[in-house]
């Protein structure tokens, strides 16, 4: 009987799916919008804090490996066999891991798509404190970042487990 328990859920929740879809679309649907939007002209939403102003990222984050597409491409699609791979293995039946993979899923399939079509990733979210920058970016990128700081958190508050133990 402790086997059934322990057994793994293998698949992904029901809302796993529209989850990474609707995440991939916002991904999507915000980019067109900011290149029909931003391209000529940037747009300030918050003064001092943020403005909307499109920006061609060959790279990968803070754009190191500027100008290699083919090689990203190539590496976006072995990380996601990796996570494949670590999805068959994984334990469906947290909600948190289910967001947590449709979070990866998204980000890393919404700028994959860019890479394919346009050749770079289309990055139009400029945060900043006065001066200060950070790296402009987009949704696929927060779907990612959120990812990690999810599985980091996971990590140090002992997952799933610390709560059924």
């Amino acid at each position: 009987m402790e086997n059934a328990t322990r057994r793994r859920w293998s698949r992904p929740h029901r809302f796993f799916y529209p989850l990474v879809l609707g995440l991939l679309a916002l991904d999507q649907g915000t980019k067109v919008w900011a290149l029909r939007h931003f391209v000529v002209r940037d747009q300030v939403v918050i003064p001092g804090w943020l403005n909307f102003s499109v920006a061609w990222n060959t790279g990968v984050a803070f754009s190191f490996f500027r100008g290699n597409n083919a090689l990203l491409v190539a590496v976006v699609v072995a990380l996601i066999g990796v996570g494949i791979a670590l999805a068959r293995k994984a334990d469906w039946r947290s909600a948190r891991t289910n967001v947590l993979f449709a979070l990866f899923a998204a980000g890393a399939f919404g700028n994959l798509l860019d890479r394919l079509r346009r050749g770079a990733v289309v990055d139009f979210i400029d945060a900043h404190a006065g001066a200060h920058h950070w790296p402009t970016f987009n949704v696929a990128d927060s779907c990612i970042t959120v990812g990690a700081v999810l599985l980091v958190w996971q990590a140090f508050s002992g997952g799933d487990d610390a709560k059924k133990g």
